[in-house]
């Protein structure tokens, strides 16, 4: 019966962070394709080397904020996953407290509901001691 209960937010919890990880592949490609992209006219489009640095730079920047945000994402994907088998409450946690902040949670839109929907379970007296 608790497993049935924390299921459902469980797994909005993986399908939240599953989407967040698909949009930061699909912008780690194209931060790659706008770097590359239209290099050879960089000069005339940007006018300086140094305004063609900074543009080049916010490509490098952009990978880099996807990478930090596809491993947040697995780690509230991996709270999901832990919370379906009711094991590591406090981790449980950590994700869907994860999910709800805006400007880091993969799908904010998502996120927070849903967060919100799995914190309400998991402080259920009944779903805290099934994870003991």
């Amino acid at each position: 019966m608790i497993a049935d209960k924390v299921k459902a937010p469980a797994i909005s919890l993986v399908v939240v962070a599953g989407i967040g990880i698909v949009l930061q592949l699909v912008s780690i490609v194209l931060n790659i394709v706008g770097i590359g992209a239209g290099s050879y006219d960089m000069m005339n489009q940007y006018g300086s080397t140094s305004q063609m640095t900074q543009y080049m730079a916010s490509g490098v920047s952009g990978i880099i904020w996807s990478i930090f945000t596809i491993i947040y994402a697995g780690v509230i994907a991996w709270g999901g996953l832990q919370m379906m088998k009711l094991q590591s409450y406090g981790i449980s946690m950590a994700a869907a407290i994860m999910a709800m902040i805006p400007c880091l949670s993969p799908c904010c839109v998502l996120g927070i509901p849903f967060g919100i929907w799995a914190l309400v379970v998991l402080m259920d007296e009944n779903v805290k001691m099934a994870f003991r």
